[in-house]
C-alpha cells in the first residue's frame, strides 16, 4: 500500500467544505489512490526532505479537488446545456471522468517534470568493432548481424573493420 501524503483534514483546509461522513471513506480512498499515481510516476528519493514531503500534500490535493470538480451526476458527461427562454448556459467539464492525474504544474512542483537529454554513442571505440562492418546493426544494438559475418567470417557487406 502506498504511503498516504495528505489527511482528509489536509484535503479539507483545500477543498475549503467539510467532507460528509459518508463520504470520507471515499476521500481516503483518492488519497491512498492519489498517493500511489503520485510515487508511480515520480519516485520519491532515497532521503526525502520536508519540502518533498509538502509538495506531494499539495499535489495530492489539487489532484482530488480536480476529481471532485464534477458533480456525481455529470460524471462521463463531457458538457452540458441548458436554456430557458433567451437565457442559455453551458458548462464543458474539462476531467468529466472525474480522473486522478497529474498536470505539468504537479510534475514541476515534485521535480519530475520536463525532458531530460541524453546520448547514445553509435561510434564504437576503436579497437572494438570485431569482424563486423562498422555500420552493422550488431554495432547498434541489434542482436542479428547484417554484414555476413555470421554467415561469411568476414563481412560481405558493408566497408569492413
Amino acid at each position: 500500500m502506498a504511503t498516504a501524503y495528505a489527511t482528509v483534514e489536509d484535503l479539507e483546509k483545500r477543498l475549503r467544505r467539510t467532507i460528509p461522513g459518508d463520504q470520507r471513506v471515499y476521500a481516503e480512498t483518492a488519497i491512498e489512490d492519489a498517493s500511489l499515481e503520485i510515487d508511480v510516476a515520480c519516485p520519491l528519493p532515497d532521503e526525502p526532505t520536508e519540502q518533498d514531503l509538502q509538495a506531494r500534500l499539495v499535489v495530492v490535493c489539487r489532484m482530488i479537488k480536480r476529481a471532485y470538480a464534477v458533480p456525481d451526476e455529470a460524471v462521463g458527461v463531457g458538457s452540458v446545456q441548458q436554456g430557458a427562454g433567451p437565457y442559455q448556459s453551458t458548462l464543458t467539464f474539462t476531467n468529466p471522468t472525474g480522473d486522478l492525474y497529474l498536470t505539468k504544474a504537479d510534475r514541476r512542483l515534485l521535480g519530475c517534470a520536463g525532458q531530460r537529454a541524453f546520448t547514445i554513442d553509435l561510434t564504437p571505440a576503436a579497437g572494438t568493432l570485431g569482424p563486423h562492418a562498422p555500420e552493422c546493426a550488431v554495432h547498434f544494438g541489434a542482436v542479428y548481424c547484417s554484414c555476413g559475418v555470421d554467415i561469411a567470417g568476414f563481412p560481405l557487406f558493408g566497408g569492413g573493420a
